[in-house]
């Protein structure tokens, strides 16, 4: 019960917010140019949040979403589904050539007031930097079970950089996006992000520092060694946060679960 009180009261914030921050100042600006129709009822809005952008703010049936909702009762394939059909909205998606934007959309339907948010940014640039990672994890898998750990560490090393860039470019992150970006840039990203263990676990941040230690010596130290139980488990955080990255994918539509 708390739980869902809780819920009520972030949703009933969020709309405010949205509200007061965004909607109203665009009600006052189309108002004064004169672009309101007599009687305007606001039944439904929408915040697009691009990288490098301004803001786009629609309106009822400006509002643009790929909906996923529950109805009361049957409908037939081209029959027009009315508010009062609607039961329950279970996801609001951006349409596709907005799929890489954050949005906040919220619909006034008879039973109340429904909101959907999302504030993941360039899913499909992520999903290309996780396919160059998943490239080099397979010859990191080939090359320890050859027990080769020179080889190893440099492919594991690629494929965790692509990985860690992949996972931060969900983010509105303006210096993970430029076109080349230097190890320590990442090195300092996978620091930051992984003192709160919310978007880069600490463990996932500690391998990476490791690989990073361990690449000059694979390369040209002769004594170098690399004990076989070590690189399996850095093997293992490494699969772990692609798991961690393609659950994202998965649930902004990018790829599918097999």
């Amino acid at each position: 019960m708390k739980d869902i009180k809780n819920n009520q009261l972030m949703t009933k914030r969020l709309i405010e917010q949205t509200l007061a921050n965004w909607v109203n100042p665009e009600l006052e600006k189309r108002k004064s140019k004169g672009q309101l129709p007599e009687g305007f009822k606001l039944r439904a809005v929408q915040v697009i949040f691009p990288i490098g952008g301004p803001n786009t703010v629609r309106l009822n049936g400006e509002v643009k979403a790929i909906v996923e909702a529950k109805l009361n009762k049957p409908i037939k394939k081209g029959e027009k589904i009315l508010d009062k059909d609607v039961e329950d909205i279970r996801s609001f998606r951006l349409i596709e050539e907005e799929k890489d934007f954050g949005h906040i959309t919220i619909v006034r339907l008879t039973k109340g007031w429904f909101v959907g948010f999302s504030f993941i940014y360039d899913v499909s640039k992520s999903k290309e930097l996780y396919d160059i990672a998943i490239e080099f994890m397979k010859s990191a898998h080939s090359s320890l079970k050859n027990k080769q750990y020179r080889p190893f560490v440099e492919s594991a090393f690629i494929a965790f950089e692509n990985l860690a860039k992949a996972r931060i470019y969900l983010l509105p992150d303006k210096e993970i996006r430029k076109k080349r970006v230097r190890h320590s840039v990442i090195k300092k990203k996978l620091k930051v992000f992984s003192e709160t263990g919310s978007i880069i676990k600490s463990d996932h941040s500690g391998v990476f520092m490791e690989l990073l230690k361990l690449r000059d010596q694979a390369r040209y130290d002769t004594g170098f060694k690399l004990n076989h139980n070590k690189a399996k488990k850095m093997f293992k955080v490494l699969r772990a946060l692609s798991k961690e990255v393609f659950i994202y994918h998965v649930r902004f539509g990018e790829t599918t679960e097999t």
